[in-house]
């Protein structure tokens, strides 16, 4: 505040009273719209994606000059930004149909970090390092043991770290499961559904 000679209280503009305090705002509310992100994106279903499935869920809405403050602004440009997400991943898909090159990858480890599911993959091959890189959006599928069975429903997943390792390369990845029990029973828990598919080899593509 600045006192002038009418003795009124003005608010010196570009001043805050925090600065560390803004910054530490602004990282908390990106963190949280990019676990935002994440989940909506890892929690579609890969395999029904399509240009049908694009139209049906196509957004109309205006969008005004200004907000009234930032949750506004998040609810009129999030819906569009995931719209935006899901016409990528359709396009990408269909360009790549048929064309992607699978690697196949042995599970390391499986932990709950917040709601996701981070796996740990070894693919033996260091090599691999030139395919996967970390903030990759990469898709993939158990390895049935039995390989004259039905290939198992795609899966995407977010890489969130790469590391070579004396015994091959290493990829964490990042799972996410929509949906909650409606039941006490475990078979009604998708957590523990997914956790189910985590065999012991799993192939990836990008």
């Amino acid at each position: 505040d600045n006192d002038d000679n009418t003795g009124d209280k003005r608010l010196l503009i570009g001043q805050p009273i925090s600065s560390k305090a803004t910054v530490s705002i602004q990282m908390q509310r990106d963190w949280q719209c990019a676990q935002r992100l994440h989940r909506f994106i890892l929690g579609l279903d890969y395999t029904s994606l399509d240009e049908k499935s694009l139209i049906e869920t196509t957004v109309v809405q205006s969008i005004p000059d200004t907000f009234i403050n930032y949750e506004k602004y998040l609810q009129t440009f999030e819906p569009l930004l995931q719209l935006e997400c899901r016409a990528q991943i359709i396009q990408a898909k269909e360009e790549n149909e048929g064309r992607m090159t699978y690697f196949k990858g042995i599970v390391q480890t499986v932990s709950m970090v917040d709601d996701f599911h981070e796996v740990v993959f070894n693919f033996g091959d260091d090599s691999v390092h030139r395919t996967f890189s970390e903030q990759d959006l990469i898709v993939g599928h158990p390895v049935h043991p039995h390989p004259a069975q039905k290939q198992l429903s795609e899966t995407m997943g977010l890489v969130i770290l790469t590391a070579s390792r004396q015994k091959g390369f290493e990829v964490t990845v990042r799972f996410y499961v929509k949906g909650t029990p409606t039941r006490t029973t475990k078979e009604a828990d998708p957590n523990l559904q997914f956790l189910t598919r985590l065999k012991q080899s799993w192939k990836f593509a990008k």
